[in-house]
């Protein structure tokens, strides 16, 4: 009998956020054996109203360390409902996501990812919509706004 278990250990610190993940492949006999004791740790401040261009990079690089990135991305994508093996696998793989995604928002950005709670991609999605500005539109304004600013600095 060798049952796997996985155990998740999260330190939260007022500004930046330490995450530890430890997973521990445990095996039963008349004692218990660890083994194969995967520890990693990550030091990132949370997103706030101005650094997302960071702390994506950030969560990226911490999504992409945990092997959770694909299900963010979508590169790793729902398996069949016939392959229950992998779905529950895949579907570990999303609530780490969403928790290590949701776990990094300052309480002011939480607001962006209400009802999201569940889905990584979607959050993703919708932090990026907040703060990434694409509209050519908002383009052209930054524009003229650096055109002004060296017209007058003239």
């Amino acid at each position: 009998y060798q049952p796997k278990s996985r155990f998740i250990s999260l330190f939260i610190t007022h500004h930046p956020i330490h995450i530890t993940f430890f997973t521990i492949p445990l095996t039963f006999y008349t004692t218990i054996i660890m083994s194969d004791i995967f520890t990693s740790t990550f030091t990132a401040e949370k997103l706030g109203e101005k650094n997302y261009s960071t702390w994506k990079n950030d969560i990226r690089a911490f999504l992409m360390k945990n092997r959770v990135m694909g299900v963010v991305d979508g590169t790793d994508p729902r398996p069949d409902d016939t392959n229950t093996s992998d779905l529950r696998s895949w579907l570990k793989d999303k609530q780490q996501a969403a928790g290590i995604i949701f776990l990094a928002l300052s309480d002011s950005q939480k607001v962006h990812v209400e009802g999201l709670e569940d889905d990584p991609a979607k959050m993703w999605n919708a932090l990026e919509a907040v703060h990434v500005q694409k509209a050519p539109l908002c383009q052209i304004q930054c524009l003229q706004c650096i055109v002004q600013h060296c017209q007058v600095a003239r």
